[in-house]
């Protein structure tokens, strides 16, 4: 009788595992997924994340390994985006959280900053970008993941500025107030993409010792079931920061003559950076600030 419990309740849960690939990805990534299962090599959920790993193969060939437009333009990076990595097309042309990257400039011309903090580094794109582009002096990479931080290090090297970044391992509040000079905190923006994470790392302790300095936080919250941590981190930052939101915004694939030769469903796809949700991201900015820049 057990066994035929465990064995009901182990095919109820396939079952439901499939209903929700088939919600999210139609018959076809069911099929990827019964594949996947009896043991073929099958790299995508469905047909369009193949497409998209494809067509952003093509403009890593096109761009040559360098980013084509933006900010970030001129900027060169290893080839190392397998299949999952759904925004290959989107970062070589530039058009990669751009919200972000204008952001990023704006207030590191308003603040007159100088150091950068990256929490969920990746593979470096925005602080290696930045100190391609001589945005900042410094960058500070954290990445939990040994693979990631070792393309950091392969890619900085590319880009010639392996003598202005430090790549560290996992980030928390120990480890940054070992490796940070306080002093350096008012001139230091953070940028921080750390999958949900942000709720548990920036504790009251944590956020009066960055209280002087500009944080860009990637919310997400739609992926925290614990909603009291949210709620709490909310009412901290409140406490400490004036609060801005950046939100998505339109992206244009007609305006580079490079995507001139493909035809409009691969331009839409090569735009899209694969989001789960419209996602924002929270501004933090000091509430005392000394040598800023306001527009007028």
């Amino acid at each position: 009788m057990k066994y035929l419990k465990y064995r009901i309740n182990r095919l109820t849960r396939s079952y439901n595992r499939y209903i929700t690939t088939y919600k999210k990805h139609g018959i076809y990534g069911v099929g990827y997924k019964f594949l996947k299962k009896i043991g073929f090599k099958i790299k995508y959920n469905n047909f369009i994340e193949k497409k998209k790993y494809f067509l952003g193969q093509k403009i890593v060939h096109l761009s040559k390994n360098t980013i084509l437009n933006g900010p970030y333009k001129g900027t060169k990076f290893l080839n190392k985006f397998d299949a999952t990595q759904t925004a290959t097309a989107s970062l070589f042309l530039g058009f990669y959280e751009q919200e972000v990257q204008k952001k990023i400039i704006e207030l590191k011309e308003r603040y007159k900053l100088k150091y950068f903090v990256n929490f969920g580094a990746g593979e470096g794109f925005h602080c290696i970008s930045l100190l391609n582009k001589f945005f900042f002096d410094e960058a500070y990479a954290f990445e939990i993941d040994n693979k990631m931080r070792e393309i950091i290090e392969k890619n900085s090297v590319l880009n010639s500025v392996n003598d202005k970044i430090k790549i560290f391992g996992k980030a928390d509040f120990t480890s940054f107030k070992e490796n940070f000079d306080k002093d350096k905190i008012p001139q230091t923006l953070f940028l921080v993409d750390i999958e949900g994470a942000e709720f548990k790392l920036f504790d009251e302790k944590f956020l009066e010792f960055v209280s002087s300095s500009c944080l860009i936080i990637e919310n997400h919250d739609f992926a925290i079931r614990d909603k009291e941590s949210i709620e709490i981190f909310l009412k901290l930052i409140n406490k400490k920061f004036i609060i801005e939101n950046v939100k998505p915004s339109s992206r244009n694939p007609y305006e580079f003559e490079q995507l001139d030769y493909f035809d409009d469903d691969a331009r839409w796809l090569m735009i899209s950076e694969g989001r789960p949700c419209p996602m924002n991201w929270y501004v933090l900015l000091p509430k005392i600030t000394k040598n800023v820049t306001f527009k007028q």
